[in-house]
């Protein structure tokens, strides 16, 4: 069979393998579950540094960001267990998407206590006290 047979279903590749609609493939499990791991793991040190020195702002921006990208590879790994269904593909899309948006927020925080604690004259920006 092949792809100008009126018979060929379009649900599985050359092997014989089912692949998502979504994705035009079928997410590895192993890349999926590292970064699932290598995000929670990250997540976990930056939630012991925001209560260690406690910097309350780490904890609305970047383990929101960490949490959510865990979330986005979780829903990515569940993506290969159930590669026809779409609430998997939706959070993947959604969580992965959306979770970069508050390290950014982190990422100005940041900027503006060195900037302050520095001087002005690292910065071509200038402060508002």
């Amino acid at each position: 069979m092949n792809s100008t047979d009126p018979n060929y279903n379009n649900d599985h590749d050359s092997s014989g393998h089912l692949i998502s609609p979504d994705y035009g493939y079928l997410p590895i499990r192993s890349v999926s579950l590292m970064f699932t791991i290598l995000f929670a793991l990250s997540t976990a040190v930056h939630l012991w540094q925001a209560f260690r020195v406690r910097a309350w702002w780490l904890v609305f921006t970047v383990i929101l960001a960490g949490g959510g990208e865990v979330a986005g590879w979780y829903a990515r790994e569940w993506s290969h267990d159930q590669p026809l269904n779409d609430t998997p593909f939706t959070i993947q899309i959604l969580a992965l998407i959306l979770s970069p948006t508050p390290l950014v927020g982190a990422l100005f925080i940041t900027f503006g206590r060195m900037a302050a604690r520095l001087g002005q004259r690292y910065s071509r920006l200038r402060p508002r006290l």
